[in-house]
Formats: C-alpha cells, sequence, structure tokens
C-alpha cells in the first residue's frame, strides 16, 4: 500500500468519524421538549429541543412549584418592606401555585390598595388574595 493510498483511506475514516459524531450530536435536544408536556403545549408543534425560554421558564416554575413560591413571597416580602408607608406594617405573605394570600392589618385604604399592587407586579404572581388583610380604622 502506497503512502498516496493511506492517507486517502485516513482522510475518508476521518470524515466519517466526524459526520458519525455530528449526526449523534444533532439527535440529542439541548433542553427538554416541552411541547408533550401537559399544560405546556403551545399551538405550533415543535421538534425536541424547540422550547422557547418562557415555556422553559413555565415548566421550571409550574404548579405546585414550592420553591417558585418562596422565591416569589420573598420578592413581596422585600417590596413591602422597601416601601415606606408599608415597611413598619405586619403583613404576611403566603403563596400557593402563583396565588399570593396576604393578610394582616394596614392603617388605612391607601395602604390596602398599595400592599395589594405590590403583590400584583411581582413577578411569578398570577393572582392576589387580599381578604385576610383588613384596614384599621
Amino acid at each position: 500500500m502506497n503512502s498516496r493510498t493511506l492517507s486517502n483511506l485516513l482522510l475518508a475514516s476521518t470524515l466519517s468519524l466526524g459526520f458519525s459524531t455530528v449526526v449523534i450530536a444533532d439527535s440529542k435536544p439541548s433542553h427538554p421538549d416541552l411541547s408533550a408536556t401537559t399544560g405546556h403545549a403551545s399551538k405550533d408543534p415543535k421538534t425536541p429541543g424547540e422550547a422557547n425560554a418562557k415555556e422553559v421558564s413555565t415548566h421550571r416554575a409550574g404548579a405546585g412549584d414550592k420553591h417558585g413560591d418562596a422565591e416569589i413571597s420573598q420578592k413581596i416580602k422585600a417590596a413591602l418592606h422597601a416601601d415606606h408607608a408599608l415597611k413598619d406594617k405586619n403583613i404576611a405573605v403566603e403563596m400557593n401555585d402563583g396565588v399570593a394570600t396576604l393578610s394582616g392589618t394596614v392603617s388605612n385604604d391607601s395602604e390596602y390598595k398599595k400592599a395589594v399592587a405590590v403583590a400584583e407586579k411581582t413577578e411569578g404572581v398570577k393572582q392576589v388574595k387580599a381578604t385576610g388583610l383588613s384596614v384599621n380604622k
């Protein structure tokens, strides 16, 4: 076997191995396919690996995600404490599947509305219930 033939055989096997590696790598999605996940399917069917960032985020912080609820609760509490009118109020926040429940006592209707607004604008909050929040007149 001459050096040219050997060189051609090595080149062909290297190209073949490289092509096989690319085919294997392309067959594995880089992130989960959420198109078939119950409650997260979009209108357009997706191929594996095509879930957009919002779908991945929604999948991670889905219903029953107590860790996500705890983070959202802490964000609401921090925002209430950062507000000058509300920082000294004893407002409790409970989260359940993205629903914030506020309880405690505020001094007036303005503080009541402000507490609800702070909770509503917090990322991850789907709904605010303030039936346990009362105005001490």
